[in-house]
């Protein structure tokens, strides 16, 4: 069994990991309705234009999501 300060420790990072599913069950709660939790963020950032015209192209051609691609290419860069 754990003892309050370990409950307290397990607690707080079950809030910190889980803290968008936790306001969608309390939206829940007041409005009765589910929200969607998104699992993914939009970012803007900008690009050269005649890279991102060949990109788009290239996933184009290969029938391929151009922001799953470049994901797999920035978790590739992180995990080196």
């Amino acid at each position: 069994m754990l003892c309050n300060k370990e409950f307290k420790n397990v607690l707080n990072k079950v809030v910190v990991k889980y803290s968008d599913v936790l306001d969608a069950l309390d939206n829940f709660e007041s409005s009765g309705r589910i929200s969607r939790i998104a699992a993914k963020k939009r970012f803007n950032f900008t690009l050269d234009n005649d890279l991102m015209k060949s990109f788009r192209v290239h996933c184009h051609k290969n029938n391929l999501k151009m922001s799953s691609e470049i994901e797999g290419l920035i978790k590739e860069k992180v995990n080196q």
